[in-house]
């Protein structure tokens, strides 16, 4: 864990190959990471019971878990979630935008993994 304490996008990478095996634990099907539609992203498109699932994933150290999403943040991801349900021609009412948080302990060399379904509508 070391090697990565340093380094935001290696943290970033690691947070979000985390996340996608608690998903497909948890019976999603991984569409795609890191996907972009011009100059927005989400970290993990997945499919669970027909519905599509805009994940972002914040990996954050104890003393940083504080910090969540911006303003700016927010806007992007519901730009993309639009851009995307244009482009494969989806119901925005069959997606959903979830969160995954993973705070990371440096102390006791644990991570802590917390999933939240919906969280802006």
């Amino acid at each position: 864990m070391t090697n990565f304490c340093t380094n935001s996008k290696i943290k970033g990478n690691w947070g979000e190959t985390l996340a996608s095996q608690y998903l497909e634990k948890m019976g999603f099907t991984i569409i795609g990471r890191n996907m972009r539609i011009k100059s927005k992203e989400a970290d993990i498109v997945a499919n669970y019971n027909k519905e599509i699932h805009f994940i972002e994933v914040k990996t954050r150290f104890f003393d940083q878990s504080n910090r969540f999403l911006s303003a700016k943040q927010i806007v992007n991801f519901k730009i993309f979630r639009l851009a995307y349900c244009r482009k494969f021609n989806l119901k925005i009412e069959r997606t959903s935008w979830d969160l995954i948080q993973i705070i990371i302990n440096k102390k006791n060399k644990i991570a802590k993994l917390s999933y939240f379904k919906d969280i802006f509508i």
